[in-house]
């Protein structure tokens, strides 16, 4: 009895410190990445980043929705790129919008 009566007061304690650190209510040893992050890289690299992270999130669902191997992502998001240049050659105004 003793030994599950520690188990499930170990199992609360973790929980509730899980529970604290989700919430943010533990202060953090050192900086935040945010702080780091542009310390060591410009406002443009960053956005650059988070662009090409939101573009690879896009791929992977659509790949597991679409049902699509990681050949045909490619291909597609190739073909895609070449369309999106292409129209901003033709195009001038939408690159400055």
């Amino acid at each position: 009895m003793t030994i599950n009566k520690e188990y499930e007061t170990e199992i609360a304690t973790a929980k509730a410190e899980y529970e604290n650190a989700k919430a943010g209510e533990e202060a953090a040893i050192g900086r935040s990445w945010k702080e780091v992050e542009k310390e060591l890289f410009t406002d443009e690299e960053i956005r650059a980043s988070e662009f090409k992270a939101l573009l690879l999130e896009a791929c992977l669902k659509a790949q597991k929705n679409m049902g699509l191997d990681k050949r045909q992502v490619v291909e597609l998001s190739l073909e895609f790129f070449d369309e999106m240049e292409q129209a901003f050659t033709e195009n001038k105004e939408l690159i400055t919008a």
